[in-house]
């Protein structure tokens, strides 16, 4: 994950194009700074609204699918309304349409999802209307970093560290914004085990949205526009729902494969011992096929399945479970853990 932010004379486009090229397809890039709406009101809403620079270059990322991450902005920002942020809707809106960020908004606390609002309501508060696709905490939030505010407190051997300091004081949709991109990074990580590819930006808004906890009427009532909404307010992700939501989607996986041939030579011996303990404890590479290294089909690569192939071929011990010894599919009850590579698909 690479985060941009924002500093005084800091070229923003310039810096998320730097990110873009440091990063790989499927990498997160999260944006963690807001735009002005020149108004002299403050009426911040998300980054790209600050140049048409900074969209293209955002737009040109998630076309090279990239997954960015767009702090929505805590200038209580209405999204879709023209009056208050005529530039960016001439810009936006009314011409290029979003740049295909996952813009995220800040809600409360507490499992009613609310919009989150600050000191002066009227103008302190998350950015809202059709294009907040997601929201996370924007209170209640600790965070490594700041001046400790949080711990440790004078007095404690920990004290005066910078590395061990926490703060409180991050918060709206900064705060928000990084929850969701370490949601977008651990369920990229599910994608490549369970699906044997990574996300699409299309498809983890997809899964972030369709796979989310419900809002009470009320607290939904605080995510929309005063003009009146045909869309749903931002989701709050459930990652549960979300990794069940992954079992459904198109797999790059091998279709068949052999368990118990680990390092996929097409041959069982010690060798397939020996590259489950040296992926455990070696540091080497994870199997191309994990699902054949899950020898007795528990759903778990440890050190007990190299244990028991090793006692399959010295003392008899029980056989791999199916598919063994042949090639096959992964059977129905089976934890997918992925298999990008078997010599069983050639």
């Amino acid at each position: 994950m690479l985060t941009v932010s924002s500093y005084p004379n800091y070229r923003h486009a310039a810096a998320i194009g730097q990110a873009w090229l440091d990063s790989q397809p499927g990498d997160v890039i999260l944006i963690e700074f807001q735009a002005s709406d020149y108004s002299g009101e403050f009426r911040t809403g998300p980054g790209e609204f600050a140049a048409h620079s900074v969209w293209l270059v955002i737009r040109n990322a998630v076309l090279n699918n990239r997954i960015v991450v767009e702090a929505g902005g805590n200038g209580n920002c209405n999204t879709e309304a023209q009056g208050n942020i005529d530039w960016w809707w001439n810009n936006w809106e009314g011409r290029n349409g979003p740049a295909g960020a996952i813009i995220v908004g800040a809600g409360t606390k507490d499992t009613n999802h609310a919009r989150w609002t600050g000191t002066p309501v009227s103008v302190v508060g998350s950015a809202y209307g059709k294009h907040v696709d997601v929201q996370g905490w924007g209170t209640g939030v600790v965070t490594l970093g700041g001046n400790g505010d949080a711990w440790p407190s004078e007095g404690n051997p920990a004290f005066g560290d910078p590395d061990q300091k926490y703060t409180k004081t991050f918060g709206g949709t900064s705060a928000a914004a990084a929850q969701v991109a370490a949601a977008c990074a651990c369920l990229q990580s599910l994608s490549e085990r369970i699906l044997c590819r990574r996300l699409t930006p299309s498809e983890m808004r997809e899964v972030l949205v369709e796979n989310s906890q419900g809002l009470s009427s009320g607290a939904a009532l605080t995510w929309y526009a005063p003009v009146g909404h045909d869309h749903l307010p931002p989701a709050f992700p459930d990652l549960y729902a979300a990794i069940e939501y992954l079992q459904g989607m198109p797999s790059n996986c091998a279709a068949n494969f052999r368990r118990g041939d680990v390092n996929n030579d097409g041959i069982l011996n010690i060798a397939d011992a020996v590259t489950i303990l040296g992926y455990l404890f070696g540091g080497q590479e994870a199997p191309p096929c994990m699902e054949a290294a899950d020898v007795h089909d528990d759903g778990q690569v440890n050190i007990a399945d190299g244990v028991d192939l090793l006692g399959y071929f010295f003392s008899g011990g029980e056989p791999p479970s199916a598919p063994f010894p042949d090639c096959g599919p992964l059977p129905p009850q089976s934890s997918n853990l992925g298999c990008f590579e078997s010599i069983c698909a050639q």
